[in-house]
Formats: C-alpha cells, sequence, structure tokens
C-alpha cells in the first residue's frame, strides 16, 4: 500500500501546469478518447459504498454492468422494463431523443443553427421536479454519460443510430414485434465492429489485438482449448470450465483502462461557433472546464463561475444548439471520401499524447463527476489522478514487482523488457523501451500504465499478450473487456 503523503506528491507531478503534447507515432483522434469512456460506462459501473480512502476487497465490489460490450448503458435492461421505460418512445422501439435549446445570436449566417431547436441533439431529459437540477436530469441508463457534453454527443449519435437502423428496417417489413430485438443486436454489432476495426487498433498495437483474436486470453480465464508452444506452464493458470461466467481483472477496470485520462485535451475546436478561426460568428475554443459544465451530472448549463458545483443554477433545462458538438472535428471520417465529413488540420482535434501526464484542469474535477455535489471536499480530492491512485490503493491492487513475479520474468529480463519466451516489449516505432525497474510502493494505476511513462507510441509498451492477474469481478460485479456475440 501506499501511503497519503506519496500518493499526494505523485498526484501534484502527474498534473503540472502547462502544455502537454498532443499524441503521434500515429496521431489519435480525440473523439475517441471519450469513446473509451463511453466504452467504459458499458463495461462497468462501480456501485460500492465506499469513501474515499476506505479499503475495498473484490468481493466487496458491486457492480451494475453486463460482463460484455452490449451497449447496455445505452438500452439499459429494455423497453420492457419498468425502470428502463424511462428511455424508450411511446413505441417502445425508438429510444427517446432530446431537442436543444435556441441560444441567442445574429442572424449572420453563421449563428442562424444556434438560433434553431434541433432534435436528437441533447440527451432526453425529464422536463419536470421541484427543482432545475431534477428537470435537467438525462432520461438514460446511466447519467454518467451526462458527466461531460463530449461523451454525452456520443451517446446521442448512438441513439440517433438506433432510430435510423429502426426506421430503415421498418421500412424494409421487419415485423413490428421482432423490430427492437433486430434493430439492437444490429447496432450492437456495428459498434463491436467499430471497437475491433478502428478504437482498439489506435490504444493497442495491432499484432496484440490480432494475437488475442486468434489465440484468445494467456493469463486471465484462459480457454482450454488454447495452446501455446513457447509456454509449458499453461495449466498453472485457471482456464475456463463449462457454465462459467465471464469476469473482468480489477487490474483492467481500477487501473489499465484508465489509459484514456491521459488523452484528454484542455481544450477543443468544438464546433463552428467555438473554435480558434476568426471566421464571422467565432468565439474562442471550448475549454475543457466548459465540456463539464455543459452536462447536467457536472454541470449546469452555466458559462460563467463560480457555480459549476450547483445543480440548481442558471436557467437553462437543454442543452443550447451552439453547443452541438461538430463530430468530424473530433473523428477523422475522410475514408468516406465526403468533403462536407471533412475538417482542415488547424480545425481538428488530437488526443493527447497516452502517458502519465494529465492535463492540469484535470486537478479540479466537478465534484459531481465523481458523485459528490452535495459534500465538501478537499482539493486533492477533486485532482483525478489522485483518485485514481488511491482507488489502486483502497482494492491493494498489485506491484510491478508482483506483476513481474506473476508473469514469471527473470531479474534481468524485468529491465530488459522480455517475457518468458524470450520476447522484446517494443515500442510502437520498433524502439526497444528500457528503463529502471518499478519501485516496490508504485501502485498498479501507474505500474500498468500502457507506456509507464513518457514514452513517445500511443501503444502498449510490448509485443506479448495483454496479461491480466487472476482476479476477478462476476457477473453483476464488473464486465469483461470481450466481444458480446447477441
Amino acid at each position: 500500500m501506499t501511503g497519503r503523503p506519496l500518493r499526494e506528491s505523485l498526484a501534484a507531478a502527474m498534473t503540472p501546469a502547462g502544455r502537454t503534447p498532443d499524441s503521434d507515432h500515429p496521431a489519435i483522434p480525440a473523439g475517441f478518447t471519450y469513446l473509451g469512456q463511453f466504452v467504459d460506462h458499458d463495461l462497468t459501473l462501480d456501485a460500492t459504498a465506499r469513501d474515499l480512502e476506505q479499503d475495498v476487497t473484490v468481493d466487496d465490489l458491486v457492480q451494475g454492468r453486463s460482463p460484455a460490450l452490449d451497449l447496455d448503458s445505452l438500452y439499459g435492461r429494455g423497453p420492457r422494463k419498468p425502470q428502463d421505460r424511462k428511455s424508450y418512445g411511446p413505441d417502445g422501439v425508438r429510444l427517446r431523443t432530446g431537442r436543444t435549446q435556441a441560444s441567442g445570436g445574429p442572424g449572420d449566417g453563421v449563428n442562424d443553427v444556434p438560433q434553431q431547436e434541433l432534435d436528437g441533439f441533447d440527451l432526453p431529459r425529464a422536463g419536470i421536479g421541484s427543482s432545475i437540477g431534477e428537470r435537467r436530469a438525462a432520461l438514460i441508463p446511466d447519467a454518467r454519460n451526462d458527466e461531460n457534453l463530449a461523451v454525452a454527443q456520443i451517446h446521442c449519435a448512438f441513439i440517433r443510430f438506433h432510430n435510423r437502423v429502426v426506421g430503415d428496417l421498418a421500412a424494409k417489413g421487419t415485423d413490428s414485434t421482432a423490430l427492437f430485438d433486430t434493430a439492437r443486436e444490429l447496432v450492437v454489432k456495428h459498434y463491436q465492429w467499430m471497437l475491433r476495426t478502428d478504437y482498439l487498433i489506435q490504444i493497442v498495437d495491432d499484432r496484440i489485438v490480432d494475437d488475442v483474436f486468434r489465440h484468445g486470453r494467456r493469463y486471465f480465464d484462459v480457454s482450454p482449448r488454447i495452446k501455446y508452444e513457447d509456454d509449458d506452464a499453461k495449466d498453472e493458470y485457471r482456464t475456463l470450465q463449462p457454465g462459467d461466467t465471464p469476469t473482468m481483472p480489477v487490474e483492467f477496470s481500477v487501473a489499465a483502462f484508465r489509459l484514456g485520462h491521459s488523452m484528454v485535451r484542455e481544450e477543443y475546436e468544438w464546433n463552428r461557433v467555438f473554435n480558434s478561426g476568426q471566421a464571422t460568428g467565432t468565439l474562442a475554443r471550448a475549454t475543457l472546464r466548459l465540456i463539464f459544465v455543459f452536462s447536467a451530472t457536472s454541470g449546469n448549463f452555466l458559462p460563467f463561475p463560480p457555480d459549476d458545483d450547483n445543480p440548481d443554477a442558471g436557467s437553462s433545462e437543454r442543452l443550447p444548439t451552439n453547443w452541438i458538438a461538430d463530430l468530424p472535428r473530433l473523428f477523422d471520417f475522410s475514408e468516406t471520401g465526403r468533403e462536407e465529413l471533412m475538417r482542415p488540420a488547424d480545425q481538428f482535434n488530437l488526443a493527447k499524447r497516452v502517458d502519465t501526464v494529465l492535463v492540469d484542469v484535470l486537478k479540479q474535477l466537478p465534484l459531481g463527476s465523481a458523485g459528490a455535489r452535495d459534500t465538501t471536499v478537499p482539493d486533492i480530492a477533486r485532482n483525478l489522478a489522485f483518485r485514481n491512485l488511491t482507488r489502486a490503493n483502497m482494492l491493494k491492487l498489485a506491484t510491478g514487482q508482483e506483476m513481474a513475479e506473476f508473469f514469471k520474468l527473470e531479474d534481468e529480463d524485468r529491465h530488459t523488457g522480455r517475457d518468458r519466451a524470450g520476447q522484446r516489449r517494443c515500442l510502437a516505432d520498433g524502439t526497444e523501451r528500457r528503463g529502471p525497474g518499478v519501485r516496490q510502493d508504485e501502485d498498479a494505476a501507474v505500474v500498468l500504465h500502457p507506456q509507464g511513462g513518457r514514452g513517445q507510441g500511443r501503444r502498449p509498451a510490448d509485443r506479448r499478450r495483454r496479461p491480466h492477474r487472476r482476479r476477478g469481478l462476476p457477473p453483476g460485479h464488473g464486465g469483461q473487456p470481450a466481444l458480446h456475440r447477441p
């Protein structure tokens, strides 16, 4: 375990003032930062009643997501379940959409659209309640997808996609009794295909992706059908048995998949109103603070401080139209060949480099993002790096030495980066990664970071199969980073 003073110092070092470098080798479009958050919310929902710093065991963890990429954060448990009926339209087939709120501005050709109310570009909101905060509440299965505007806009895109698929299937004569299930299956398959072919290769070496899909997991819930010529000790690890249910390693959910935190930018070329251009009607880049503010879980749609943490501040109950995301500034759609889906380089956003540094805005998280709006917390508890390190400490995640021992790395190989099969761990550009040994008091939140330092690549720093410690969460207590086959 790591003492609080050390975690505080380390968190401060991980959130330095000043600019942090963009991703390169290759450059990652910034939208993948928040698509990754959307995926995380599909896989995990920690509902454990524990205060920060309070120890928690794997058996204590309570999680409300299915252990599969099945979009239950979008669909909930379906339109037939009373608790999720709020997310669906009157027909019980289409997902409920939200309408934006017209924003002021001169009719100069740039601001004409913001003066309109647009369906489908805000999350559906309650619209009723005794307080404005209650009326802003999003009618979606997972309120975390309204934690910031970027992930909320991705959720809106999935709502629109589902409804478009429903319309296409209905037009082709799909029976009404099968319409929802057919549409959901098709949407989930497209989602999984997108993650397999586009998202994973942004953050994981494509050789590792291919190897895992070809051979399966090597260390965690290993398939009994898998045999490795270079591994004579496969039977030391527990293999899946008939009837077993999938689990997720806490090292993934609590540490490794938090790599996206280092990809967050401090400001964005957001749309034709909020960008750094000089065109008529443009204002300024969208700051990360405003990306939080224009959400209901973390903000209140009120752009002016100091009331960011007050859910009942402001008067807007819906997203202003001028804050709709221009997705081609966040994702690269050039493969389509459609000019209207392309943006010039100076108006396109890249994710920050995957390393151990977070933009300094993340040391002052809004209280709503941590579910703490009704509390007072010390400043350090707002620091995302500190929260990550503390969460790892609460679960007593493995140290670097313990992970190396688990993977049976010899002492000399722990420094040169060779696994037991003699394969060198390399950066994405092919240069061998070398570095000092890991200190005993480092948490897995740092140890399991895909690059462990300020390396140049955006992919994990080894060619080996991705390790997973033999600890997991049962269904109802976690998820699994594996494709769900509906």
